[in-house]
Order: C-alpha cells, then sequence, then structure tokens
C-alpha cells in the first residue's frame, strides 16, 4: 500500500512540475565593429555586426541588438571560429601500453 502511495505522489509531482515548465529564454549577444574571419578563405569581412542566438549565429551584417541582448563592442577586431587542438603523443601511448604489461 506504501508503495502504490509513493508511486502516486511520484507521479503527481512529476505530471505537476511539467505543467508549470517555462524554457528559459535564448541569450542573445551583438557583437559590433568586428572583421568576420570564416576559415574558408584567406580574407578579412569590412567591419560588421554579428548577432549570436544562443550558440548559433543568427545574423552577420547590420544587425541591430534585440531588446535584452548582450552588446560587445568589437573595437574592429577579428571574429573567428573555434579552433580546436586535434593531436595527440604517440610516445605517451606507446609508454602507457608498456608500463601496463609490463606488470
Amino acid at each position: 500500500m506504501a508503495v502504490k502511495l509513493l508511486v502516486l505522489a511520484l507521479s503527481a509531482a512529476s505530471a505537476l512540475s511539467g505543467a508549470h515548465a517555462q524554457t528559459a529564454p535564448v541569450a542573445e549577444t551583438l557583437f559590433r565593429n568586428v572583421r568576420v574571419y570564416s576559415g574558408t578563405g584567406d580574407s578579412l569581412s569590412a567591419p560588421t555586426n554579428l548577432l549570436v542566438r544562443g550558440n548559433v549565429i543568427a545574423s552577420i551584417g547590420s544587425a541591430k541588438a534585440p531588446p535584452g541582448a548582450s552588446v560587445i563592442d568589437g573595437g574592429g577586431r577579428i571574429v573567428m571560429p573555434g579552433l580546436i587542438n586535434a593531436h595527440i603523443h604517440m610516445t605517451f601511448s606507446v609508454w602507457s601500453l608498456i608500463a601496463a604489461t609490463d606488470t
């Protein structure tokens, strides 16, 4: 009986919490006066604005800051795609294997 009441209470709490769930607003950031390097060519754009919504570039150009958006003045600096440090040290891997089999 106690188990059934516990399951019923947990089910009701779960249903009620979902009924009032709200989606958090997506953060927006406008970078003003930046030069965009796309990573696909060897040139920079002219100074422009770049609007980021969440973690996605929403627009590049004469975008205006939406209400509530953060605004960062780039001062003519360069904006570019994230870089990934994709390399390994094979010697470290070999020594780990040797150490593991040497016991």
